[in-house]
């Protein structure tokens, strides 16, 4: 067994751990799609853990298991944010436009660029493009990501300490993925063993780290997102900046 295949075993029981820690502290309910990303990846590194990686088997269950990813992927984001700005509506409408935005407009540009830049083999085209779409989601995600949190790092908001974790945590992830997506489109045959291990163990670190991090969050989730009592008058103001601008946004949503 190579020290790749040991590492992909890993990342599964890492994050398998993880969705355990989800369940056990009550998030289930409250982060489904958080949960399925991890069942999500769990799953898809112990089917790949079956067969050698040279393999037709290891191949096709490759390009069938990474599509899902990446709509479970975007479904958790989505969440995240519709949990972040659960006392915004017009904030969260158009964090949720510009996600799917962010992920569509990247995946044009990038296969229109390949497309007209293309000097590789044909009969590795398919792939290529692939890894290209797989490259775009992950880095659209990521940025979405950190901008949400330089975002919410701008404004004085009573956020759970799991929001920040997640946010961390998934940025992180989607990155080392994307980075790992570049290498690999640089890479000979497309494949690179050293880029995909240490990607593996930086995403195991991260979803270990992640299960430890997660505290238990009140019952009630209308209150994951309110205003704290203030007595400065800088911060007082950023949180009527912010209600203005969910307000313009909710108005512009009904128009």
């Amino acid at each position: 067994m190579t020290f790749e295949i040991e590492a992909q075993y890993l990342q599964g029981a890492a994050a398998a751990f993880a969705a355990s820690r989800l369940v056990l502290l009550g998030l289930r309910r409250r982060q489904p799609g958080l949960l399925l990303f991890l069942v999500d990846v769990a799953l898809s590194s112990f089917l790949l853990n079956a067969f050698p990686p040279a393999s037709v088997q290891y191949f096709w269950i490759y390009i069938v298991a990474m599509p899902v990813f990446w709509a479970v992927s975007v479904g958790a984001v989505r969440e995240m944010i519709s949990l972040s700005m659960v006392a915004y509506p017009g904030i969260r409408t158009a964090c949720r436009w510009t996600l799917f935005g962010a992920v569509s407009v990247s995946i044009a540009v990038s296969l229109l660029v390949t497309a007209a830049f293309w000097r590789g083999v044909s009969a590795k085209r398919g792939l290529y493009y692939f890894f290209i779409v797989e490259r775009s989601v992950l880095f659209s995600l990521a940025v979405v990501i950190v901008s949400l949190l330089l975002f919410l790092s701008h404004y004085p908001l009573k956020l759970h300490h799991n929001k920040y974790v997640s946010c961390g945590f998934f940025s992180a992830i989607f990155l080392s993925q994307s980075v790992q997506q570049l290498f690999r489109t640089l890479a000979p045959k497309l494949y690179s063993p050293s880029v995909d291990t240490a990607q593996l163990v930086l995403e195991t670190a991260c979803l270990i780290g992640w299960a430890l991090l997660l505290r238990v969050e009140q019952s009630a989730p209308s209150t994951a997102t309110t205003p704290i009592d203030f007595t400065n008058s800088d911060e007082a103001a950023l949180i009527q900046q912010l209600e203005s601008f969910d307000k313009l946004l909710s108005r512009a949503g009904r128009t």
